[in-house]
């Protein structure tokens, strides 16, 4: 019979000695702990609003993004509590709320950067030009678009302390919409903003 040959003899293992009281719930307990300490305390939270968007007089446009995001009232609560955040990702449900107001309303997502002071605005062509622009289906139906973060920018932890960031972090892409104007001020669509938000390093 052929022996075979004891490879693991000198091999050098890890061994972790257990409290007989605590048995693997110990373990449980400190490789929780040992995984906050080596991720800055990091949490992922949903953080969800609901925007009404208007038609007035003028032509409507505007963005949902990371401006927007800020100011839901998870956003600001959690933002006392850790020092900095990146946006992982975002879904949208847009509805048209009000079918017997004949306007029509373009969305897209948009990544793109920008370090101006103020959030951009884009027009009825830009929207459109947006892979995946489309209108909502009027009455009960609904459009659902999708934002991820993509590459270093996008990616990367900003503090949450907004008064300190010269460069706008927030302005690298999210939602944007475009409608036409009535003769009337009515409610036309409603859009569901369910924002994925990495939180890290516990003040």
């Amino acid at each position: 019979m052929t022996r075979r040959k004891n490879t693991q003899k000198n091999r050098i293992s890890n061994v972790r000695v257990v409290d007989s009281n605590a048995s693997t719930d110990g373990l449980y307990v400190d490789r929780c702990i040992g995984e906050l300490q080596n991720s800055h305390s990091q949490i992922t939270m949903l953080l969800q609003e609901t925007n009404a968007l208007t038609v007035t007089p003028t032509v409507g446009a505007g963005n949902i993004a990371g401006p927007q995001i800020a100011l839901f009232d998870d956003f600001s609560s959690l933002a006392t509590q850790f020092e900095t955040f990146r946006i992982r990702a975002i879904r949208f449900d847009i509805y048209d709320i009000n079918p017997s107001v004949p306007i029509v309303g373009w969305f897209s997502t948009f990544h793109d950067e920008f370090g101006a002071a103020a959030q951009p605005i884009f027009n009825q062509a830009a929207v459109i030009d947006g892979p995946d622009s489309s209108i909502v289906p009027p009455g009960t139906g609904k459009m659902t678009l999708y934002w991820r973060a993509h590459g270093t920018n996008e990616n990367r932890f900003v503090t949450t302390d907004q008064a300190s960031v010269t460069f706008p972090p927030s302005y690298f892409g999210g939602l944007r919409f475009a409608y036409g104007n009535s003769s009337t001020t009515s409610p036309k669509f409603q859009v569901v903003t369910k924002a994925l938000v990495d939180f890290r390093g516990r003040i």
